[in-house]
């Protein structure tokens, strides 16, 4: 996302241009139960736009906890979390969906893209909650999957598709509504190699036009290509150098 503008779509959220996109004081989430399990602890995190970041850690080490509070999904226990000028941690459920659906991009590990659509409709799915008309919506579709490098396969049903391109698929999907913050939840944990190169590889370029991108992965070989790293144990964030 451009300095000092809005998303489009988005009803007028606007940066300042020397505003971070997120700003995390002390974020934490704590699972109730008979010994109460702190999933995320305590964090501080600090995330300007065109920031690549990945945060690593291994199994159980907080990193989905953590991607779910960042992208509303989840509400934090404590702590302060501010995406652009808004205190999220004190909208409600209602203003939390919206501005999750306004502003922010998921790509997930299982891709979830909808059966017996193509691939034009599945991209077209990120405008949905935007109120954008189905022709635009459609339009914009095909102009995000040439920048995915699916332009030649809009009317291919997702079920034909590799699970390179399904990824990317799920990489439009994210990216059409031009979002504020694209959080990616392990993106090649169901690819080979050679389709997690490609898929490392569109993520990298979407950073390079302006895309701010937080991946959280176990994979180093993912960590790696971001140009921040993070490691989270047991809940705690720290950044590496």
């Amino acid at each position: 996302m451009r300095a000092g503008k809005s998303a489009a779509g988005n009803g007028g959220f606007y940066f300042e241009p020397d505003s971070p996109v997120v700003e995390c004081r002390g974020l934490s989430r704590v699972y109730e139960a008979a010994e109460p399990v702190v999933a995320v602890d305590a964090c501080d995190l600090v995330i300007h736009r065109g920031d690549f970041v990945s945060i690593m850690g291994p199994s159980g080490s907080g990193k989905s906890t953590l991607l779910n509070c960042l992208g509303l999904v989840d509400r934090p226990s404590s702590g302060s979390y501010r995406l652009g000028a808004w205190e999220t941690t004190r909208l409600s459920g209602r203003q939390r969906a919206s501005i999750r659906g306004m502003l922010l991009g998921f790509v997930f590990q299982a891709y979830h893209l909808l059966a017996g659509r193509d691939v034009a409709e599945n991209i077209a799915m990120g405008l949905l909650y935007r109120r954008v008309p189905r022709r635009e919506r459609l339009r914009r579709a095909a102009e995000t999957a040439a920048q995915v490098g699916l332009g030649h396969r809009l009317s291919a049903p997702v079920e034909k598709l590799s699970g390179g391109e399904r990824q990317r698929v799920a990489i439009g999907r994210a990216i059409v509504g031009d979002p504020v913050l694209v959080l990616a939840d392990e993106p090649t944990g169901n690819l080979d190699t050679e389709n997690s190169e490609l898929i490392l590889d569109l993520l990298q370029q979407l950073n390079d036009r302006g895309h701010t991108i937080v991946v959280v992965t176990h994979d180093p070989t993912v960590a790696r290509r971001a140009r921040r790293h993070m490691s989270l144990i047991d809940g705690r964030l720290t950044e590496r150098t």
